[in-house]
């Protein structure tokens, strides 16, 4: 099976619309933020890392904020997060809070590589989106990498001297001046990955708000909590492989009809999507437009027979449901393809 598209936590968004009025940017911008769920932490509710990448893209565009992903990082609390967040808040060392943030980072967004690397008396703390889908992810590379700093320097307050910022990505244009910099860092650009250095000696500061008991309540149910799968968890294998069947069968994947070829009841199916924190119309979004947006990127198929094949009424209606599933239209999709 293909491989699915990158899921990210609804509560990466929280306080991006107040973000931008902070920075009083354009009312278009904050239209385009608003746009964007937010979720509760331990809500346990995903959208698609492109919706949130592509929205933070255009939010710095209206707003003309170059840097908006850092300066938003800037702002971010990393409890917004969830138990995630919470453990790193309690943490016992910034040491416990970072190697926290490793292991479970799978609990807030799928297809993503973080990692914790040693040398020459420095930690490197990287990230790296794996999405299949090629996009512009600069914001949400800055956005990131700045959660981590921010956190770091909620640790060590005003013991930053010698950190570090790195992209992947080209500098923008317009840089800020010295003293408008977001975490007074001026990131070292076109650096072949996107992380934070900082020096190994901080790693031992004790976090401000550390407890031993609650941090270990956490780490329990963080061990227990199931990762974000996004279309990779077992139910949503099993929908789309009946519904890929159904869509070659020229047969729209209604709840009954799938649930039938499961060995199920329709009653049964919905059930089951319950128990993943879901229901099966909101999977079946998920899945119909992770396969469109396969026939858009690989079989080079015509919105007006990927709108026909989807049950949509024209190419109009299946372009509105794809912008707001991804954040961009199947022809933004198409043209970064080529």
């Amino acid at each position: 099976m293909p491989q699915s598209l990158s899921q990210v936590t609804t509560a990466a968004a929280s306080g991006l619309a107040q973000c931008l009025a902070q920075l009083g940017a354009a009312h278009g911008a904050g239209a385009i933020a608003m746009a964007l769920p937010e979720g509760d932490a331990g809500a346990g509710g995903t959208m698609p890392l492109l919706r949130f990448a592509s929205t933070l893209e255009q939010a710095a565009a209206a707003s003309r904020t170059p840097d908006l992903g850092l300066r938003f990082a800037e702002r971010f609390d990393i409890r917004r997060i969830g138990a995630l967040g919470y453990r790193m808040h309690h943490a016992g060392s910034l040491r416990d809070g970072l190697e926290a943030y490793v292991a479970h980072y799978d609990k807030v967004q799928s297809h993503t590589r973080v990692g914790i690397a040693l040398a020459d008396g420095r930690v490197l703390v990287s990230y790296d989106a794996r999405d299949p889908l090629p996009y512009d992810r600069r914001q949400d590379a800055e956005f990131s990498v700045g959660i981590v700093l921010g956190y770091i320097r909620q640790v060590c307050g005003s013991r930053l001297a010698g950190t570090r910022l790195h992209f992947g990505h080209a500098a923008p244009n317009r840089r800020p001046p010295a003293d408008d910099r977001p975490f007074a860092v001026a990131p070292d650009y076109d650096a072949g990955l996107n992380a934070v250095s900082i020096p190994e000696a901080l790693l031992d500061l004790p976090c401000p708000a550390a407890d031993p008991v609650l941090a270990q309540v956490l780490a329990d149910h963080l061990r227990r909590e199931p990762p974000i799968q996004g279309a990779a968890s077992a139910l949503v294998r099993q929908l789309r492989a009946v519904m890929e069947e159904m869509l070659a069968d020229d047969q729209f994947p209604q709840v009954d009809a799938v649930a039938a070829r499961l060995g199920q009841s329709g009653r049964g199916l919905q059930r089951l999507c319950q128990l993943d924190r879901t229901s099966f119309r909101s999977l079946r979004i998920q899945i119909l437009m992770d396969i469109a947006a396969e026939w858009i990127r690989e079989d080079g198929a015509q919105l007006t027979e990927i709108a026909h094949r989807l049950n949509y009424s024209d190419a109009s209606a299946f372009s509105r449901a794809f912008r707001a599933h991804f954040g961009q239209s199947p022809s933004a999709m198409r043209r970064q393809l080529t």
